[in-house]
């Protein structure tokens, strides 16, 4: 399979995607720099060509989404570098409202495996479609925000929900520092 690579700036810094015969197989959240952006996708996709993408509209999408604009993705992702249990989760999460969240629990529960929140959390961690998939919008139980495996972490995930309208989870304000 070929796959090809762009690297771009977006308002929140650098992001990248990778896309191949089937759609995008993956996508880098907003980094410092470009060459910690090319580092990050260098290392999940090795022998990704180049900037080798002719096609814009996974960046225009992306650049949108991360200037706030309300975006309804509509590249395809290529959900054959994932397992059968983490597409059906990623699937799942895409089904949350933008602008809104819901727990592990509620993911488990959504593809019939409840009491799976950690292997949710687990699938989530290594999601390769953010923010498509948005794992930014499932917290834990307790209404914190849990994790998140991106570059920035925690304040990248505040952020991103803030931008999307969610000041505030269980009647406390979302910290974005």
């Amino acid at each position: 399979m070929d796959r090809g690579f762009r690297l771009f700036k977006t308002e929140l810094g650098w992001c990248g995607y990778v896309s191949g015969d089937n759609g995008v197989v993956g996508i880098i959240l907003p980094v410092e720099s470009k060459e910690l952006a090319l580092e990050l996708l260098e290392a999940r996709w090795p022998g990704a060509g180049a900037d080798s993408l002719k096609e814009r509209t996974v960046q225009d999408q992306l650049e949108r989404y991360f200037t706030g604009e309300r975006v309804e993705f509509t590249f395809p992702l290529d959900f054959g570098v994932c397992s059968p249990f983490s597409g059906s989760v990623y699937r799942a999460a895409m089904t949350i409202p933008y602008g809104e969240v819901r727990s592990y629990g509620w993911v488990s529960r959504a593809v019939d495996r409840p009491g799976a929140s950690r292997a949710v959390g687990r699938a989530m961690g290594s999601n390769p479609f953010p923010p498509v998939v948005p794992c930014h919008r499932v917290i834990k139980g307790d209404g914190t925000l849990g994790g998140f495996s991106a570059h920035m972490g925690l304040p990248l995930k505040a952020r991103m929900l803030k931008m999307e309208g969610v000041g505030l989870i269980g009647g406390r304000e979302i910290a974005t520092e």
